[in-house]
């Protein structure tokens, strides 16, 4: 794609997945989202959405991430999902994930990538707070016990 690319809608690297190159600058607005699919394998644009821009990346507005049909990364897994030939520092304002997961984002201004670093979310059992009522009837049974233990 030859131009500038204004996003205050929805882009998608299509065919699931895909990759987008624009010869110009992109530019997410605040209502603006990027929605990038993720798959198996290490090679962008063939194995999950890539985004290949030549100019400036000014990101703002939402990040989707979303799984291609049965696949689940590992813990840890690094998926680069962007390039840029300059970019102005902004972020992305949300980050739509997909359940049990998080993901890291690294903006490596170095190599001009961005890079999606996936985690599985950890689930913690609740923690339980006896109530007053229930450690007073606790104490009572153990004073009881007590004077019962000195009777005998």
């Amino acid at each position: 794609m030859n131009g500038n690319v204004n996003n205050n809608g929805l882009v998608g690297p299509g065919a699931s997945p895909g990759r987008i190159n624009i010869n110009g600058n992109y530019t997410q607005g605040a209502t603006g989202k990027l929605k990038m699919e993720l798959g198996a394998g290490t090679t962008p644009g063939t194995n999950f959405d890539y985004l290949d821009v030549s100019g400036l990346a000014s990101l703002s507005g939402i990040l989707e991430i979303a799984f291609l049909a049965g696949f689940t990364p590992t813990d840890g897994q690094r998926f680069d999902i962007m390039e840029w030939g300059s970019y102005d520092g902004s972020r992305f304002a949300n980050i739509i994930e997909p359940d049990g997961w998080d993901f890291d984002l690294e903006y490596n201004t170095t190599n001009k990538h961005l890079y999606l670093i996936a985690h599985k979310e950890s689930i913690e059992p609740p923690h339980t707070t006896p109530e007053p009522a229930t450690m007073l009837l606790l104490g009572l049974g153990f004073l009881g016990l007590a004077g019962l233990r000195k009777r005998d």
